[in-house]
């Protein structure tokens, strides 16, 4: 690929002023100036090029937008979860509350009951130190004190059932503050491990808000990238409209004077058998490589040819200018060279075979006899080449 050749275009400059073509030298300056508008980031050298990059900046665009709404959805999941573990974290709480009430209230009821066991306890013991004491003196005065012997032996039941309902009743108490104390046991295990649950709940909710914000920053970039090809996509349509409006409307004034047929055949009369080579000025074979490229194509070596046949025909015919510089810079001839396209062609560079061909047709291939061509839309009888009809 070649570059922009901008020394030559100085000297070319230079050397029209000196010829007093100075109308030619405006416009061929006027020409670079609309190069640099037409100025892209890109290395599109034509219409359908930029039309490509166009469509990829769309393919893009789609996807990023696919992207954004797989995003979405995992952001969609991912507050779903943390509405799901809130939940959870409430009934928690309100589980936790509960079991720690009924650890309060079972203390309560360990402490009365103990409380309860003491007092049975000290009762029994104070009956029982008072018979060990009084043992036989209380026996004696039981004897005397009956009415009569069965008297007697009620007392001494009586006594005996007391003493094993002081057992029974301490044993009861005893019973109740194992079961107790065990219950207490059971809702102070229950109550590490809803505590346990809800840490380890939070930890998880404090995981996935860090995610639903990770992923709402993709989005936001996300977003930001699909605007910026959205952007792409229309300032690639605003330079195709450009320029597809601009060459249109210099091809209608190409048509309108390329029209007299008559004056068409006696030019080309003229230029019949005319293929000697040219020696082309500095600068100028690029220049005409450029221009076959813009007109034909970067890869179809037969259009790239009969392009390069017309201009160097217009070069050999007194009806033209008698310059490679002067054919292709000719007002209302060459659309490429007035709506940018050739100077970016030019600063982007040549296909090999663009190139191959301009050598050809300079030291004489000529594969048409022709001094015009346009797009072949079927309505001018010609040679059709490449999508060109050449006449």
């Amino acid at each position: 690929m070649g570059s922009f050749p901008m020394d030559y275009l100085k000297k070319r400059c230079k050397r029209l002023l000196r010829m007093k073509h100075k109308r030619f030298c405006c416009l061929f300056l006027g020409v670079l100036l609309l190069a640099g508008a037409f100025h892209f980031t890109t290395e599109a050298s034509s219409i359908n090029e930029l039309k490509e990059e166009q469509k990829k900046a769309q393919e893009e665009a789609e996807k990023l937008k696919k992207e954004k709404d797989q995003l979405k959805e995992s952001m969609a999941g991912v507050n779903s979860e943390i509405y799901n573990i809130s939940e959870t974290i409430s009934s928690l709480m309100d589980e936790i509350a509960a079991t720690e009430a009924s650890i309060t209230e079972t203390e309560k009821n360990l402490e009365a009951t103990q409380k309860l066991a003491d007092e049975q306890y000290a009762s029994m013991k104070s009956r029982i130190q008072y018979i060990y004491e009084n043992g036989n003196a209380s026996f004696f005065q039981l004897l005397i004190e009956a009415e009569d012997f069965a008297s007697f032996l009620n007392r001494v039941e009586y006594t005996a059932e007391l003493n094993r309902y002081d057992r029974e009743m301490l044993n009861s108490y005893q019973e109740n503050i194992r079961q107790i104390a065990a219950y207490k046991e059971e809702l102070d295990t229950k109550h590490s491990e809803l505590i346990a649950q809800k840490e380890q709940l939070q930890n998880d909710k404090t995981t996935l808000t860090a995610k639903a914000s990770s992923l709402q920053n993709e989005i936001s970039s996300n977003e930001d990238d699909i605007e910026q090809k959205q952007n792409e996509i229309e300032n690639y349509a605003e330079k195709i409209a450009a320029m597809e409006e601009y060459e249109r409307k210099l091809r209608e004034e190409q048509a309108k004077q390329q029209l007299d047929m008559d004056k068409i055949k006696d030019q080309e009369a003229e230029i019949a058998g005319n293929n000697s080579p040219v020696t082309p000025a500095e600068g100028e074979a690029y220049l005409l490589a450029a221009i076959i490229q813009c007109e034909a194509g970067p890869s179809h070596y037969d259009g790239q040819l009969a392009v390069g046949s017309v201009i160097m025909n217009r070069v050999r015919s007194s009806a033209f200018p008698n310059t490679i510089t002067e054919v292709v810079y000719q007002p209302n001839q060459f659309s490429p060279a007035a709506s940018g396209r050739l100077a970016l062609v030019m600063q982007t560079g040549v296909s090999a075979s663009a190139q191959q061909a301009a050598n050809e047709v300079l030291s004489g291939t000529t594969t048409v006899n022709c001094l015009y061509f346009r797009s072949d839309n079927g309505t001018i009888d010609g040679i059709s080449i490449g999508g060109n009809v050449f006449y």
